[in-house]
């Protein structure tokens, strides 16, 4: 029903830019590349108020370049991804002066792989992010199987987030999500989805704690 969010919980997620793609074939393989640049801003992030600090923080990646590559046939498919950019924070706690950490290099680095082969789908993806000058990595993954019986697809799978203890960095967030979902394609241009997500928080600190988490969606296309 949703992107894991162990994998995908990112408090910017789009850039303003431009990208450039190249798509070719070899044989049965469809072959894509891209490179992109830009920025993007976010003042008083919603997600680093309500999850992390409690106060406004403004928010901004600057000087993003990267590029992938994607590779796919009838059955299989995998892209690698690298990107890099400079990250600014500026923290604004009631009662207090105003503090910034501006110009933290980061680096991103992810591969995902997918197979539709008859009935069976599998989807899997894994990424790490690295912040040399702030002593910081973190590595997040994801995987899960499907398998179409008629009308209804039901699928499990696993996600889950894990940040590196070093001497410069012990608060470390550590949890994971297990999921079970079906689709049930009632129409031929409707679909019903149940899912159940239970996450499981081993952070350093109070971050989540355990939740459990039900949803239903309808897909119509028009």
């Amino acid at each position: 029903m949703r992107v894991p969010q162990d994998i995908y919980g990112w408090e910017i997620g789009a850039y303003n830019g431009a990208n450039v793609s190249y798509s070719t074939s070899v044989g049965s393989w469809a072959l894509t590349g891209n490179l992109f640049a830009g920025q993007e801003k976010s003042e008083d992030n919603i997600e680093l108020r309500k999850i992390y600090y409690g106060f406004r923080v403004d928010d901004a990646l600057r000087k993003i370049v990267g590029g992938y590559l994607d590779a796919s046939n009838d059955i299989f498919g995998a892209r690698l991804m690298y990107m890099q950019n400079t990250m600014d924070q500026t923290y604004h706690p009631p009662g207090e002066d105003v503090y910034a950490e501006l110009g933290v290099r980061q680096r991103i680095i992810g591969l995902s792989a997918s197979m539709d082969y008859k009935n069976w789908l599998v989807r899997a993806e894994a990424n790490t992010f690295m912040r040399p000058a702030l002593d910081f990595k973190s590595s997040r993954w994801t995987a899960s199987v499907g398998y179409r019986w008629g009308e209804f697809t039901p699928l499990v799978g696993y996600s889950a987030y894990t940040e590196r203890l070093t001497p410069g960095y012990t608060e470390t967030q550590i949890d994971s999500t297990r999921f079970a979902a079906v689709r049930w394609d009632f129409r031929k241009n409707m679909d019903l989805k149940l899912q159940f997500d239970s996450v499981i928080d081993h952070s350093a600190y109070s971050f989540t704690h355990n939740a459990k988490m039900l949803s239903v969606s309808l897909d119509v296309i028009f």
